[in-house]
């Protein structure tokens, strides 16, 4: 498993991802979400850090989290469905934590 910042040509993949996790969500509160949801993906890529989730070159996921004052405050993690319940979402939140605590 490789975990890296996300590139900026990663916008359209990690959009991908996100789209197919929520949807449900996403759909029932915005109807689908449209071009609206795709912006504000943007926007919070940019107003965050954002980790993408690689396991044998393919993108499998991302995490996005935000620090303030020294606490990490996670906004999404993401993982495509075959690799979710598999630990990976733990190890993210488990590295977080760790950061948050030496910080």
């Amino acid at each position: 498993m490789n975990i890296r910042p996300a590139g900026g040509g990663e916008l359209e993949a990690l959009f991908e991802i996100h789209r197919t996790v929520f949807y449900s969500h996403i759909h029932q509160i915005f109807f689908g979400g449209g071009e609206w949801q795709k912006a504000n993906f943007a926007s919070e890529l940019e107003s965050s850090t954002t980790l993408v989730v690689s396991i044998n070159g393919l993108i499998v996921g991302y995490v996005q989290f935000c620090i303030d004052g020294g606490r990490i405050y996670v906004q999404n993690i993401a993982l495509i469905a075959d690799y979710q319940n598999k630990g990976i979402g733990t190890h993210l939140l488990k590295k977080l934590q760790s950061k948050a605590a030496a910080n």
